[in-house]
């Protein structure tokens, strides 16, 4: 059991942000500390939500009490996803600076929340930025396809852009974990999971679904992450975390909010293992 702090979104009402990472690691048996970078009434699928920004003073407040009282050393993983403004990115990197200090093993994972196809990006080009500094500082980066390109600098990424960013492990830091969701395959009806680290680069093939709840991007994170502190070797974290999301997908088909609750022990355990495939 790890302590795993999440840094992003969180909504009172859905599966997106913090709503998502935290429910899927207490399935594996984590125990969880969100700290939200915005609050929204609800999800955007339900319509236009109030939004509450989290000052930087505020972030900063909250880890000068957890260094006082010796809490940040009990960190085992941070995550950072969404940044509601670009001045939150530097606040996090230091939170995560702080946490590094305190507790030397501790995992950063980076999920570089930015926008995704066929849309783009969703956020402007200084939060993108930010979100690149985050990424350079981080253990494993889960970006999806259209976010890795951004990381690369493409100055007008393409869904069907062919670049071998898989292979530029450098761009970001000396010896990153990457983990590119979203994909695409030359099959229309499945999508990938693309990996690269010490053990090489692999993918992994699952089916797309159509009509899925948002969220499901946060939940990969949150499992891979979790896998991870449950001390599961990269590749195996890949597969469990992808075989859940799987699961998860196709029981939120048409639905609101992702299937968390009636998914539960998929979450914790994946009935199905997709298969591994060396690149």
């Amino acid at each position: 059991m790890a302590t795993i702090l999440c840094l992003s979104s969180q909504v009172l009402r859905g599966t997106i942000g913090n709503s998502a990472m935290a429910p899927a690691l207490w399935a594996l048996g984590h125990d969880v500390w969100t700290l939200p970078t915005l609050i929204l009434s609800h999800h955007p699928g339900y319509g236009t939500p109030h939004r509450t920004i989290t000052p930087v003073r505020e972030i900063e407040q909250h880890g000068a009490e957890w260094t006082q009282t010796g809490a940040l050393a009990q960190i085992d993983a941070v995550i950072t996803g969404y940044l509601a403004s670009p001045e939150q990115g530097p606040a996090l990197l230091r939170l995560v600076q702080q946490i590094k200090h305190a507790n030397p093993e501790a995992l950063h994972v980076a999920d570089p929340v930015m926008g995704d196809w066929p849309g783009g990006a969703y956020v402007a080009a200084p939060i993108i930025e930010a979100q690149k500094n985050l990424a350079a500082a981080a253990d494993l980066i889960t970006p999806n396809h259209f976010e890795a390109m951004q990381l690369l600098g493409s100055a007008n990424p393409s869904a069907h852009e062919d670049e071998d960013f898989l292979g530029k492990g450098a761009w970001i830091s000396p010896e990153p974990l990457l983990a590119v969701t979203s994909y695409p395959t030359f099959t229309p009806d499945l999508t990938s999971i693309c990996f690269a680290g010490t053990e090489g680069l692999w993918q992994v093939a699952t089916p797309k679904f159509n009509n899925v709840p948002n969220g499901t991007g946060d939940i990969f994170t949150a499992l891979m992450t979790g896998h991870l502190m449950h001390g599961l070797d990269p590749l195996s974290a890949l597969q469990k975390a992808a075989g859940s999301l799987t699961a998860i997908a196709q029981l939120s088909i048409g639905k609101r909010d992702l299937a968390l609750g009636q998914g539960r022990d998929e979450l914790a355990s994946p009935s199905v293992l997709p298969e591994l495939v060396q690149l």
